[in-house]
C-alpha cells in the first residue's frame, strides 16, 4: 500500500511539474463584448490574464460560461454550414486559441464576486433572470457540438434585453488523462488490500482463521455503483463486514463481502431538522444484505462522519473524520470498528451532500464538488511518537547543558577587591 501511495504521489507531482509544458489549454470563444486580440494564435493566455480581461465587463454585464468535456481548435474551425450556426453569427466575438485552465479563471472571478461555483441545471438555464454582475456556469456532459450550439441559442432567446457576455470552452484533455491514471492506481491499491485481507484469513493472531462467505473478491466485478438522491450522491463498490469470533484464546474472523448493484441498492436521506440540512443528516444506503446508515453531524461549518450503523451494530472510525461542506468526501477504503471487535470497510467510497435548495443531485448535468481525501499522512501514533521524541530531546539537551556548565566561574576577579580571608590555626 505504501509503495502504491508513493507511486500515486509521484504521478501527481509529475503532472504538476509537466503542467507548464503539457497543461490543459483548450480554446475559448467569448461573445457579447470585444476583448483584446492575442498577438499570436500560438501564444497561451494565462488564467489570471483572462480573469483580468473579463472582470471589468461584470460591472455592466451578466456572464454565462459553457464548458464542454473536450474542445479543440479544429472543432471550432469546422467548415460545414451547420457547424456552430448560432455562434458564427454572433458579434462582437473574440477567439483565444489556447487558454491555460479556463475553469481557474472562472473560479477567480467567482471568488472576487463572493459567489460559489454552482453548475446550473438544464431547466434553470432556460429560465435565467437578468442579473448584472452575476456568473452562471453550465457543464455539457455530451460531446455533441451541434447540441451545444442549439442549447446556447435557446438560453439567450429570453435574454435579448440583457447585457450579456458568454463564454464557450472546455475542461481540457490532460485532466482526464491524469484521472484515468489515478483510477488505475486506485484499482491496483484495492486489489492489493483485498489480497492482504485474504492472507489475514489464513494467519491471524491465533494462528489460523476462516474467511467466511464470498471470500474471493478477485472473481467478482468491483465496479462503483452511483446512488442518487435530490440532496446527496454516494458512490460505493463493496462492503466488507468482518465479525470477530473468540473461542478460548483463539480469535477467528468471518468476513462477508457485500457487492453493490444498481438493482438492489438505493439511497435515502433523513435530516434531523427538515427545515435545515446543516443540523445533521443520515444517509441510508440500501444494500443487498441490509440498510447501512451513515450519520453525519455539522460541526463549525464542517461535516463530521460520526458513526455507521449496519445490521444492528454501531461502528465508529478510530480517527475523527471532518471535511468541509464545500467539498465532497472520497476514500479508497473507509474503516470503522465496533465495541465487539468487528470491522466494516467500504471500498471506493465517496459522498456529496447538497446544501443548496435550488440544486438537485438527480440532475444529470450536476458535477460533484472537489474531493476531500481521507488519506492520513500523520497518524495519531506517529504524532505521539514525534511529541515524545521532541520532549526527550529537549530534556537531554537541557541536561547536557547543565552538566557542562557545572563548576564554571562566570565572575571575573577585580583588582580593587580585598584578598580572600583565610583563617590559619
Amino acid at each position: 500500500m505504501k509503495i502504491l501511495l508513493i507511486v500515486k504521489i509521484i504521478v501527481l507531482m509529475a503532472a504538476m511539474e509537466a503542467s507548464g509544458q503539457l497543461s490543459s489549454t483548450p480554446p475559448v470563444v467569448i461573445w457579447g463584448a470585444k476583448l483584446p486580440e492575442p498577438s499570436s494564435i500560438f501564444k497561451t493566455i494565462k488564467s489570471k490574464l483572462l480573469a483580468d480581461r473579463l472582470r471589468p465587463l461584470l460591472q455592466d454585464h451578466m456572464l454565462i460560461a459553457y464548458f464542454a468535456p473536450l474542445l479543440t481548435a479544429k472543432d471550432l474551425s469546422c467548415l460545414e454550414s451547420d457547424s456552430f450556426a448560432y455562434l458564427r453569427k454572433e458579434e462582437p466575438r473574440t477567439y483565444y486559441n489556447k487558454v491555460h485552465d479556463p475553469l481557474l479563471a472562472l473560479e477567480t472571478l467567482l471568488a472576487l464576486h463572493k459567489q460559489p461555483l454552482v453548475w446550473s441545471r438544464r431547466d434553470k438555464m432556460l429560465q435565467l433572470p437578468c442579473k448584472k454582475g452575476h456568473i452562471y456556469a453550465y457543464n455539457f456532459n455530451s460531446q455533441n457540438l451541434s447540441e451545444h450550439d442549439k442549447f446556447m441559442e435557446s438560453v439567450v432567446s429570453d435574454l435579448t434585453a440583457c447585457q450579456l457576455v458568454q463564454l464557450y470552452t472546455a475542461h481540457g484533455e490532460q485532466t482526464e488523462e491524469l484521472a484515468r491514471r489515478l483510477r488505475r492506481i486506485d484499482r491496483l491499491a484495492m486489489r492489493r488490500q483485498l489480497a492482504e485481507e485474504a492472507a489475514e484469513n489464513l494467519q491471524m493472531r491465533s494462528g489460523f482463521s476462516f474467511s467466511g462467505r464470498n471470500a474471493n473478491p478477485e472473481n467478482r466485478n468491483q465496479s462503483v455503483v452511483i446512488l442518487r438522491h435530490p440532496q446527496a450522491i454516494v458512490g460505493l463498490s463493496m462492503i466488507v463486514n468482518a465479525l470477530e469470533i473468540r473461542v478460548g484464546l483463539s480469535v477467528y474472523y468471518e468476513r462477508e463481502y457485500i457487492y453493490m448493484s444498481e438493482q438492489d441498492s438505493s439511497l435515502e436521506v433523513k435530516m434531523n431538522d427538515d427545515s435545515d440540512i446543516k443540523k445533521g443528516v443520515a444517509l441510508i444506503i440500501s444494500t443487498p444484505k441490509e440498510n447501512l446508515h451513515i450519520i453525519l453531524s455539522n460541526v463549525v461549518g464542517n461535516w463530521r462522519l460520526k458513526k455507521l450503523d449496519f445490521m444492528n451494530v454501531t461502528y465508529r472510525p478510530r480517527d475523527l473524520i471532518f471535511y468541509s461542506t464545500q467539498f465532497s468526501f472520497c476514500c479508497q477504503s473507509l474503516n470503522a470498528y465496533s465495541k465487539m471487535g468487528g470491522r466494516i470497510s467500504m471500498h471506493s467510497f465517496s459522498m456529496d451532500v447538497i446544501l443548496a435548495d435550488n440544486i438537485s443531485a438527480l440532475d444529470p448535468d450536476y458535477i460533484t464538488k472537489p474531493c476531500w481525501s481521507c488519506e492520513s499522512y500523520l497518524t495519531p501514533g506517529l504524532t505521539q511518537a514525534i511529541f515524545t521524541v521532541t520532549i526527550l530531546v529537549i530534556i537531554f539537551g537541557v541536561g547536557i547543558s547543565l552538566f557542562f556548565n557545572m563548576g564554571l566561574n562566570y565572575r571575573l576577579p577585580h583588582g580593587n577587591e580585598p584578598d580572600p580571608f583565610i583563617k590559619f590555626h
